[in-house]
């Protein structure tokens, strides 16, 4: 296992999660540059803050519905990173080169969320946990997307390493691990493109 960030490379698709066109292999800086320059943001980005806000606050259960359609809507339209490791096409554990990372989501998914989020990313800001290689506001802002390096190369440990990093990681934050999703190794991740200049974490000496 490599601890050089230089040889880490992920896949990058403007076309969004459903696109068929062959994904872009990216390294650790591209894809930091990506997010910061905001390269490739759609129109609709601007709108999901609202969207999101509209959502969670709603209490009317076909309201409810309807606002979280809308937004499924607008997210499909953003681009994808897929941030354990390359796909030549799609996303899938078949063809995936993996890098030992793992896509942590921190979700905060009701009324006020958004301000947990941006406290838990400055948290992260202030205390650079192990293995957080960068992290940001979710494109809604009321997650954080956190890029964690993991020494497990091992696909079909994806799942028992992911476990142990994030329980780690919960604790280094002092937050519930229950925040944080499971998701695949090839899980595609909508491009959280920073929303205010130098919000995002990056750490280009993070080990694995």
């Amino acid at each position: 296992m490599s601890n050089d960030i230089t040889k880490l490379r992920f896949s990058y698709n403007t076309g969004g999660v459903s696109s068929k066109s062959v994904n872009r292999e990216i390294d650790v800086y591209e894809l930091h540059r990506i997010v910061t320059s905001g390269d490739d943001q759609p129109k609709s980005y601007d709108d999901l803050p609202d969207l999101s806000l509209r959502l969670y606050r709603e209490t009317d259960p076909a309201a409810k519905k309807t606002a979280k359609d809308t937004l499924s809507k607008a997210k499909i339209q953003i681009p994808i990173f897929i941030l354990g490791g390359h796909c030549p096409n799609g996303h899938n554990n078949a063809t995936l080169s993996v890098n030992g990372c793992t896509q942590a989501d921190a979700d905060f998914h009701y009324a006020d969320g958004d301000i947990e989020a941006q406290t838990l990313l400055q948290r992260i800001h202030d205390t650079k946990p192990a293995g957080v290689i960068l992290a940001t506001l979710s494109p809604g802002t009321y997650g954080v997307k956190i890029l964690l390096w993991t020494d497990c190369l091992d696909k079909d440990r994806h799942g028992e390493a992911q476990k142990i990093a994030l329980e780690r990681l919960a604790k280094s934050l002092q937050i519930d691990p229950g925040v944080f999703d499971r998701l695949a190794a090839s899980q595609p991740c909508f491009a959280p493109y920073e929303r205010k200049k130098g919000s995002t974490f990056f750490n280009a000496h993070a080990t694995p």
